[in-house]
C-alpha cells in the first residue's frame, strides 16, 4: 500500500510523552498552589477567587501541614 501512512511511532511517542510531561507539570502547579495559597497567582495582589461564587471572601479553613516543602 502506498501513500499517507500518518507519523512514525516514534514522533508519536515522543509527542506523547511531552503532553505527559505537560499535564504533570500543571497538576504540580495546581498541587503547589492548594499547599501554599500565598504563591498562587490569583491570590497574589491580595484578591480572593473570582470565581468563588458564595465562598468568595470565606476564610481558609484548612491547610496543609507540608506547606513547607514546597
Amino acid at each position: 500500500m502506498t501513500g499517507y501512512q500518518g507519523i512514525s511511532t516514534g514522533w508519536y511517542f515522543a509527542t506523547l510523552l511531552a503532553r505527559f510531561l505537560a499535564v504533570g507539570l500543571l497538576a504540580a502547579y495546581v498541587v503547589r498552589d492548594i499547599i501554599n495559597p500565598e504563591r498562587d497567582p490569583v491570590r497574589a495582589l491580595g484578591h480572593d477567587d473570582p470565581a468563588g461564587g458564595v465562598l468568595n471572601g470565606a476564610p481558609d479553613s484548612f491547610r496543609l501541614p507540608a506547606a513547607s516543602c514546597l
